[in-house]
C-alpha cells in the first residue's frame, strides 16, 4: 500500500504549498491530495499551474471523481467540492450548503485515516480557523503521522491543530518536505525528555510564571520549535543555552503562551453565540463579559462588536474585560491597532463602523475601546470578576493538565451570574466536572449555560 499524504491549507495556502512542494522528493511511494479552501471557481487551475512549476518531479492535476490515487501524483480537490478517499479512489461531491470552509480538510483527512491507517499522513499548512483538527486526530488515532507548519503566513490552522495536541512534528514547510521524502524509513512520535521539568523551573525562576500544570507534550513541542529555529539538537543543550542567555528564557515563556487570536475566529461558532445572546439581551440591561487568555485583543473587540450590533434591538450595554499573561499582547490590545490582514476577513460594514483607517493600520474606534478594558494577569491565580453574563475562554483549556482545567472550570462557574454563558474553543471539552456544572446549549460550537 502506498503512503497517502493529505495537505490542508486556507489563507496563504498557495505560497505554503509552493514552499512545501519545491523541496518534496518524488520517491515513487507517495500520493498527495491537497484540500485548499477556495471560494471561487478557477482558483483550482491557478493552483495546478503554480504548483506544477514548483514540483516538476510530480504530476500535479485537478482531482476527478473516481480517479485512483497513484504514487507520484498530487491531486488538488476542486473549488466547491468535497473530496474523500474510499478504497484508494477519489470521491468528489458538491459542498454541503451548511459548510463554510471548502474543500473540507477534516473530511479529506478522516477519509485518508480510514482508508490508509498507519500509512496516512496529514500536513496542516497556512490558514485561519480550525479546519483540520478533527481530521488530524483521526489520522493519529489510526497510527498515522501529522505535521504542522511553523513558518506559515497565517498560523491559525497549524496553531489550532497544535493546541489540540494532534500534531507529531511542528516544522517549517521545507523541513516537512524533507521528512515526507523519507516516509519509508522509521517514523518518530512526539518526544519527551527527562529534563523538561528543569526548563519549566528555569522559566518560573526568571519570570515568576509557573507552567508545571500545563500539558508537558505541548510545552515539549513549543520547546522543540524554538530549538529547531536556533539549531540546537538536544533539550539538555538548549537548557544550558537558556541558562547562559537569560533573555532566551523570556522568549521561551512567550512560546509557551502561544498568544494567537483573530477577529470572529471560527465564524460559525460566533453565529451560534449571536443567536443565544440575542435571546439573552432581551432581558439583560447590561452584558458583562470576561475573555481570559485574550492575546492581542481581537476576541474582546469581537464580542463587543457582536453585542453592539444587537444593541439597537435589545438596548443592552456591554462591558468586556480581556486578560492575558503576555504583557506585550495586552499592550497591543490596549492600543487597538491592527494590520489590514487582521481585518480582511471582516464584513465591510463592520470595518466601516468599528475601525478608523490610519495610515497602513486600522484602529478600533473610540466607542468600542471605551467598553473594552485589558489587564495583564494569570487567569489561574487572579481573582475572577463576579456576576458575569458571558465568559469566552477559547483555546486555553487545551494547554492545561486535568487538574488546572478543573480549577479553571470551577472558577468560571463561580464567576458567572445565574444562567451565565461559557464559550470555549471548538477543540475543547468540559469533561465530567464541567458537565456537572454547566448545561449544554450548543455542543458543536461549545456553548454552555451555568447550572445553579
Amino acid at each position: 500500500m502506498i503512503w497517502v499524504v493529505g495537505i490542508g491549507a486556507s489563507a496563504g495556502g498557495l505560497e505554503a504549498n509552493r514552499r512545501l512542494l519545491t523541496h518534496l522528493t518524488n520517491t515513487g511511494q507517495v500520493a498527495c491530495v491537497i484540500a485548499n479552501h477556495q471560494a471561487v471557481d478557477g482558483h483550482t487551475q491557478i493552483l495546478v499551474r503554480q504548483l506544477s512549476l514548483a514540483a516538476p518531479e510530480w504530476r500535479v492535476r485537478e482531482a476527478q471523481d473516481g480517479d485512483p490515487l497513484l504514487p507520484g501524483e498530487i491531486s488538488i480537490i476542486p473549488a466547491g467540492q468535497e473530496g474523500t478517499i474510499v478504497n484508494g479512489r477519489m470521491i468528489l461531491r458538491a459542498r454541503p450548503a451548511h459548510q463554510i470552509s471548502s474543500p473540507s480538510v477534516n473530511s479529506l483527512f478522516c477519509s485518508i485515516a480510514k482508508d490508509h491507517g498507519p500509512k496516512a499522513v496529514g500536513v496542516i499548512l497556512s490558514g485561519t480557523g480550525s479546519d483540520g483538527v478533527v481530521g488530524c486526530r483521526a489520522i493519529r488515532s489510526g497510527g498515522g503521522l501529522v505535521f504542522a507548519q511553523n513558518d506559515a503566513d497565517f498560523q491559525g490552522m497549524p496553531s489550532a491543530a497544535e493546541a489540540a495536541s494532534v500534531v507529531d512534528h511542528i516544522l517549517s514547510a521545507h523541513e516537512i518536505a524533507l521528512r515526507l521524502g523519507d516516509l519509508s524509513g522509521p517514523r518518530a512520535r512526539p518526544w519527551t525528555e527527562p529534563r523538561l521539568e528543569d526548563l519549566i523551573d528555569l522559566v518560573r525562576c526568571h519570570t515568576g510564571h509557573d507552567f508545571s500544570g500545563y500539558k508537558p507534550e505541548t510545552l515539549a513541542r513549543r520547546t522543540l520549535a524554538r530549538r529547531n529555529k536556533l539549531g540546537i539538537g538536544s533539550l539538555g543543550d538548549y537548557l544550558d543555552y537558556a541558562r547562559a542567555h537569560p533573555e532566551e528564557v523570556k522568549i521561551l515563556q512567550k512560546q509557551f503562551l502561544v498568544s494567537l487570536s483573530s477577529f470572529f475566529r471560527d465564524p460559525e461558532c460566533f453565529d451560534s453565540l449571536r443567536g443565544i445572546l440575542e435571546s439573552a439581551l432581551r432581558v439583560e440591561e447590561q452584558v458583562s463579559i470576561w475573555t481570559p487568555g485574550c492575546a492581542s485583543g481581537e476576541e474582546p473587540y469581537t464580542l463587543a462588536m457582536l453585542v453592539m450590533e444587537l444593541d439597537k434591538q435589545a438596548g443592552a450595554k456591554v462591558r468586556v474585560l480581556g486578560s492575558d499573561l503576555n504583557s506585550e499582547a495586552v499592550a497591543l490590545a490596549q492600543r487597538g491597532l491592527y494590520s489590514p490582514l487582521s481585518v480582511k476577513a471582516l464584513q465591510p460594514g463592520l470595518v466601516q463602523r468599528y475601525f478608523d483607517h490610519t495610515g497602513e493600520q486600522y484602529r478600533v474606534v473610540e466607542r468600542l475601546r471605551e467598553v473594552c478594558s485589558f489587564r495583564c494577569q494569570d487567569v489561574i491565580r487572579c481573582e475572577a470578576p463576579r456576576d458575569l453574563n458571558l465568559i469566552s475562554c477559547r483555546n486555553l483549556l487545551i494547554y492545561l493538565g486535568a487538574e488546572l482545567q478543573g480549577e479553571l472550570i470551577r472558577k468560571f462557574h463561580k464567576a458567572l451570574a445565574p444562567d451565565g454563558i461559557l464559550f470555549i474553543g471548538p477543540a475543547e471539552t468540559l469533561g465530567p466536572l464541567g458537565t456537572s456544572l454547566f448545561h449544554t446549549l450548543d455542543n458543536q460550537h461549545r456553548i454552555y449555560r451555568r447550572r445553579p
